[in-house]
């Protein structure tokens, strides 16, 4: 499941042009990703879909319980994503982060 997080992570960062977390060492970033919430998806990029932005969103919950279990649910909740009306700009984004998600599931084995 913390590869599921790291999707998330480059999935906010497609969206959003920022990482969840930043600071200016690592000690820094690594507390924040334990023990803070982030800035959700919607507010600082009010153009994504609902369901998209849910479907990164849950690769960052903090309790890997409530996290996609599977990489594969992951991809079928970003296929879903996908099939929706989008503006034409989110559409490469969610390409690339489903490629993203493809490489995993080859590593994860879904």
């Amino acid at each position: 499941r913390s590869d599921i997080y790291s999707l998330g992570v480059l999935g906010y960062l497609m969206l959003t042009g920022e990482v969840p977390f930043d600071g200016t060492h690592f000690a820094a970033i690594a507390s924040k990703h334990i023990s803070e919430a982030h800035v959700p998806i919607r507010e600082r990029a009010p153009s994504v879909p609902r369901d998209l932005a849910d479907a990164v969103e849950k690769c960052l919950e903090k309790d890997p319980e409530r996290r996609w279990k599977r990489a594969g649910q992951l991809e079928e909740a970003l296929a879903t994503a996908q099939n929706h009306r989008m503006m034409p700009a989110l559409v490469s984004r969610i390409g690339r982060f489903a490629a993203l998600g493809a490489v995993a599931l080859g590593l994860t084995g879904r």
